[in-house]
Protein backbone atom coordinates (compact mmCIF):
# COMPACT_ATOMS: atom_id res chain seq x y z
CA UNK A 1 0.00 0.00 0.00
CA UNK A 2 1.42 3.38 -1.03
CA UNK A 3 1.64 6.33 1.33
CA UNK A 4 -1.18 7.96 -0.63
CA UNK A 5 -3.39 4.91 -0.11
CA UNK A 6 -2.51 4.80 3.59
CA UNK A 7 -3.40 8.47 3.97
CA UNK A 8 -6.66 8.03 2.07
CA UNK A 9 -7.62 5.05 4.26
CA UNK A 10 -6.76 6.97 7.43
CA UNK A 11 -8.88 9.94 6.31
CA UNK A 12 -11.78 7.61 5.50
CA UNK A 13 -11.64 6.29 9.06
CA UNK A 14 -11.41 9.81 10.47
CA UNK A 15 -14.44 10.83 8.38
CA UNK A 16 -16.58 8.30 10.27
CA UNK A 17 -16.06 10.20 13.52
CA UNK A 18 -17.89 13.28 12.18
CA UNK A 19 -21.61 14.03 12.29
CA UNK A 20 -22.85 12.95 8.87
CA UNK A 21 -26.33 14.37 9.41
CA UNK A 22 -24.77 17.78 10.01
CA UNK A 23 -22.81 17.40 6.74
CA UNK A 24 -25.99 16.53 4.86
CA UNK A 25 -27.79 19.59 6.20
CA UNK A 26 -24.94 22.02 5.78
CA UNK A 27 -23.97 21.07 2.23
CA UNK A 28 -27.43 19.94 1.10
CA UNK A 29 -26.14 16.52 0.14
CA UNK A 30 -28.25 13.79 -1.37
CA UNK A 31 -28.00 10.80 0.94
CA UNK A 32 -29.53 7.46 1.84
CA UNK A 33 -28.84 4.96 4.60
CA UNK A 34 -25.57 3.84 3.04
CA UNK A 35 -24.12 6.69 1.01
CA UNK A 36 -23.52 10.43 0.76
CA UNK A 37 -23.53 11.67 -2.84
CA UNK A 38 -21.46 14.46 -4.40
CA UNK A 39 -20.89 15.61 -7.96
CA UNK A 40 -17.30 16.53 -8.78
CA UNK A 41 -16.58 18.10 -12.16
CA UNK A 42 -19.68 16.52 -13.65
CA UNK A 43 -18.87 13.05 -12.28
CA UNK A 44 -21.06 11.41 -9.64
CA UNK A 45 -19.30 10.22 -6.50
CA UNK A 46 -20.49 8.66 -3.28
CA UNK A 47 -18.95 8.16 0.15
CA UNK A 48 -19.83 5.08 2.19
CA UNK A 49 -21.44 5.98 5.51
CA UNK A 50 -20.00 2.76 6.95
CA UNK A 51 -16.40 2.67 5.67
CA UNK A 52 -15.80 6.31 4.71
CA UNK A 53 -14.36 5.28 1.35
CA UNK A 54 -15.31 7.20 -1.79
CA UNK A 55 -16.03 5.88 -5.26
CA UNK A 56 -17.31 7.18 -8.58
CA UNK A 57 -19.38 5.98 -11.49
CA UNK A 58 -20.23 7.08 -15.00
CA UNK A 59 -23.32 4.87 -15.31
CA UNK A 60 -25.42 5.44 -12.22
CA UNK A 61 -23.31 3.06 -10.10
CA UNK A 62 -23.95 -0.01 -12.21
CA UNK A 63 -20.16 -0.11 -12.28
CA UNK A 64 -17.97 1.70 -9.76
CA UNK A 65 -14.35 2.81 -9.42
CA UNK A 66 -12.44 3.82 -6.27
CA UNK A 67 -12.04 7.57 -5.98
CA UNK A 68 -8.46 8.74 -6.31
CA UNK A 69 -6.37 10.31 -3.59
CA UNK A 70 -6.82 13.94 -4.70
CA UNK A 71 -10.59 14.03 -5.02
CA UNK A 72 -10.99 11.98 -1.82
CA UNK A 73 -8.94 14.57 0.09
CA UNK A 74 -11.17 17.32 -1.29
CA UNK A 75 -14.30 15.53 -0.09
CA UNK A 76 -12.98 14.80 3.38
CA UNK A 77 -11.52 18.27 3.89
CA UNK A 78 -14.68 20.07 2.80
CA UNK A 79 -17.10 17.91 4.74
CA UNK A 80 -15.05 17.57 7.92
CA UNK A 81 -12.97 20.75 8.16
CA UNK A 82 -14.81 23.66 6.53
CA UNK A 83 -14.97 26.52 9.00
CA UNK A 84 -18.31 27.07 10.75
CA UNK A 85 -20.33 29.74 8.98
CA UNK A 86 -18.03 29.83 5.94
CA UNK A 87 -19.59 31.49 2.89
CA UNK A 88 -18.28 32.10 -0.62
CA UNK A 89 -17.30 35.67 -1.46
CA UNK A 90 -18.24 35.47 -5.14
CA UNK A 91 -14.87 37.06 -5.99
CA UNK A 92 -12.05 35.04 -7.52
CA UNK A 93 -8.31 35.20 -6.90
CA UNK A 94 -5.54 33.25 -8.58
CA UNK A 95 -3.56 30.57 -6.83
CA UNK A 96 -0.52 32.75 -6.14
CA UNK A 97 -2.75 35.08 -4.13
CA UNK A 98 -4.06 32.11 -2.18
CA UNK A 99 -0.48 31.11 -1.41
CA UNK A 100 0.10 34.58 0.04
CA UNK A 101 -3.05 34.30 2.17
CA UNK A 102 -1.89 30.89 3.34
CA UNK A 103 1.76 31.56 4.12
CA UNK A 104 2.33 35.28 3.79
CA UNK A 105 4.59 34.68 0.79
CA UNK A 106 3.77 35.20 -2.87
CA UNK A 107 4.06 32.06 -4.98
CA UNK A 108 6.57 32.30 -7.84
CA UNK A 109 3.89 32.28 -10.53
CA UNK A 110 0.18 32.74 -10.98
CA UNK A 111 -0.20 30.46 -13.95
CA UNK A 112 1.06 27.10 -15.14
CA UNK A 113 2.37 25.93 -18.47
CA UNK A 114 -0.41 25.54 -20.99
CA UNK A 115 1.76 23.70 -23.50
CA UNK A 116 -0.38 20.54 -23.34
CA UNK A 117 -3.44 22.57 -24.41
CA UNK A 118 -1.85 24.87 -26.98
CA UNK A 119 -3.48 24.54 -30.38
CA UNK A 120 -6.24 22.42 -28.85
CA UNK A 121 -8.58 25.16 -27.74
CA UNK A 122 -11.69 23.45 -29.16
CA UNK A 123 -10.87 20.21 -27.36
CA UNK A 124 -10.21 22.09 -24.10
CA UNK A 125 -13.54 23.89 -24.42
CA UNK A 126 -15.35 20.61 -25.07
CA UNK A 127 -13.69 19.01 -22.03
CA UNK A 128 -14.72 21.92 -19.82
CA UNK A 129 -18.30 21.74 -21.05
CA UNK A 130 -18.38 17.96 -20.50
CA UNK A 131 -17.50 18.61 -16.86
CA UNK A 132 -20.39 21.04 -16.44
CA UNK A 133 -18.46 24.23 -17.13
CA UNK A 134 -20.00 27.43 -18.38
CA UNK A 135 -18.18 30.04 -20.45
CA UNK A 136 -16.87 33.13 -18.69
CA UNK A 137 -14.71 36.11 -19.65
CA UNK A 138 -10.93 36.36 -20.06
CA UNK A 139 -8.35 34.34 -21.92
CA UNK A 140 -8.74 32.50 -25.20
CA UNK A 141 -10.65 29.76 -23.36
CA UNK A 142 -12.38 30.60 -20.07
CA UNK A 143 -14.83 28.53 -18.04
CA UNK A 144 -16.46 28.54 -14.63
CA UNK A 145 -16.27 24.91 -13.49
CA UNK A 146 -18.05 23.18 -10.59
CA UNK A 147 -15.27 21.42 -8.72
CA UNK A 148 -18.14 20.54 -6.39
CA UNK A 149 -21.61 22.00 -6.35
CA UNK A 150 -20.41 24.10 -3.40
CA UNK A 151 -16.97 25.00 -4.80
CA UNK A 152 -16.53 26.82 -8.15
CA UNK A 153 -13.22 27.36 -9.93
CA UNK A 154 -12.40 29.55 -12.94
CA UNK A 155 -10.08 28.22 -15.64
CA UNK A 156 -8.50 30.63 -18.10
CA UNK A 157 -6.20 29.61 -20.93
CA UNK A 158 -4.09 31.83 -23.18
CA UNK A 159 -2.72 30.43 -26.42
CA UNK A 160 0.92 31.00 -27.31
CA UNK A 161 1.93 33.83 -29.59
CA UNK A 162 5.17 35.33 -30.88
CA UNK A 163 5.98 36.84 -27.48
CA UNK A 164 4.50 34.55 -24.82
CA UNK A 165 4.15 30.80 -24.30
CA UNK A 166 0.76 29.23 -23.66
CA UNK A 167 -0.40 29.56 -20.07
CA UNK A 168 -3.26 28.29 -17.96
CA UNK A 169 -4.54 29.90 -14.77
CA UNK A 170 -6.93 28.63 -12.11
CA UNK A 171 -8.74 31.10 -9.88
CA UNK A 172 -10.61 30.24 -6.70
CA UNK A 173 -13.20 31.99 -4.60
CA UNK A 174 -11.55 34.52 -2.30
CA UNK A 175 -12.85 32.58 0.72
CA UNK A 176 -11.84 29.11 -0.49
CA UNK A 177 -9.43 28.66 2.42
CA UNK A 178 -12.43 28.75 4.76
CA UNK A 179 -13.60 25.58 3.01
CA UNK A 180 -10.39 23.77 2.05
CA UNK A 181 -6.83 23.84 3.32
CA UNK A 182 -4.34 25.32 0.86
CA UNK A 183 -2.74 21.91 0.29
CA UNK A 184 -6.15 20.51 -0.61
CA UNK A 185 -6.68 23.31 -3.14
CA UNK A 186 -3.44 22.16 -4.77
CA UNK A 187 -4.73 18.57 -4.86
CA UNK A 188 -7.95 19.85 -6.42
CA UNK A 189 -6.04 21.78 -9.08
CA UNK A 190 -4.03 18.69 -10.01
CA UNK A 191 -7.16 16.58 -10.19
CA UNK A 192 -8.87 19.12 -12.44
CA UNK A 193 -5.94 19.24 -14.85
CA UNK A 194 -5.71 15.44 -14.92
CA UNK A 195 -9.42 15.19 -15.73
CA UNK A 196 -9.06 17.75 -18.52
CA UNK A 197 -6.14 15.92 -20.11
CA UNK A 198 -7.97 12.59 -19.90
CA UNK A 199 -11.14 14.05 -21.40
CA UNK A 200 -9.20 15.57 -24.27
CA UNK A 201 -7.58 12.23 -25.07
CA UNK A 202 -10.79 10.20 -24.96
Amino acid sequence: MSNYEKTRSAMAQAFLAYDQEAMIRRFRLRADADWLYLTCLGRLHRISRHTGLAEWSADGFKTVHPAGFSESMVFYDLLCNAKPGAVLAGQFVNQSQLARLHSGALAPGSSTSGKAFDGREAALSAACEAMGGGKTIGGDVAYLLPLLEQIPVVLRFWSSDDEFPASLQLSWDKNILDFLHYETVCYAAGYLLDRLRAAMES
